[in-house]
């Protein structure tokens, strides 16, 4: 799995005034530690941003993508695409109340389609051909 703080969403810069909030990005960094299995919601900037940072940084570059096959979440989502719980962006049925784009890739690169039988499960990293 990717590291967060590898990620574009991190090295994009679009977080960091919320992240580096000490107090006010507990939550935020919460659910990317859940997600990202880091060990706590408290961490340093590997990237040296400051804690309670009162601008938008400038990005990082973003790494390149190392060549190989395409993660299992691109038949997940190629599957979620033909389901009519899917409104375009997310799966409604599992986020009714909508995610962000962290929530709904780890989502696809580690969960299980909430149908019943599911479409697919990327767990097992197999397809579920009872719809196919």
């Amino acid at each position: 799995m990717e590291s967060f703080f590898d990620s574009v969403e991190c090295r994009s810069g679009t977080h960091c005034q919320t992240c580096r909030n000490r107090a006010g990005g507990t939550g935020f960094r919460t659910g990317i530690a859940a997600y990202f299995r880091l060990p706590n919601a408290q961490w340093e900037c590997p990237h040296g941003r400051p804690w309670d940072m009162d601008c938008k940084p400038a990005p990082l570059p973003i790494l390149p993508t190392p060549p190989g096959p395409a993660p299992a979440a691109t038949r997940s989502l190629e599957l979620c695409r033909q389901c009519d719980k899917f409104n375009g962006s997310i799966c409604e049925l599992q986020f009714p109340k909508g995610c962000c784009l962290c929530t709904w890739q780890a989502f696809l690169e580690r969960g299980t389609c909430p149908l019943t039988p599911p479409r697919w499960s990327s767990t097992a990293n197999l397809i579920s051909w009872a719809f196919a």
